[in-house]
């Protein structure tokens, strides 16, 4: 249904905001989608029926104190979107993309 459910986005540094498209290839008739659910707010994700893609702008956090207090300057994170239809055709996909932040 979707081109793909997981995007490596490679290396992002904080603060810069990307956008990330997941783009549906098989349409089932009657499917809406109904909602979209974020596993954090630094994700923020858009449905456009038209083109038949989710839209996730991503803007990666500052690198975590605990791990910064162990020296780190760079995470590894996945972030998760829920594409939830309620109509007939009861269903959830879960779209994720995953990154390294660096400063």
């Amino acid at each position: 249904m979707w081109d793909t459910k997981h995007i490596e986005l490679g290396t992002l540094k904080v603060g810069k905001e990307v956008k990330v498209k997941f783009k549906m290839t098989r349409v089932i008739k009657g499917m809406t989608i109904d909602k979209l659910e974020s596993s954090c707010g630094c994700s923020v994700p858009k449905w456009d029926p038209a083109t038949g893609t989710v839209t996730v702008t991503y803007k990666p956090k500052d690198i975590p104190k605990h791990l910064l207090a162990q020296g780190k300057d760079s995470y590894i994170t996945t972030k998760r979107v829920k594409v939830i239809s309620t109509n007939i055709h009861q269903r959830t996909d879960e779209l994720t993309f995953r990154s390294t932040i660096v400063k």
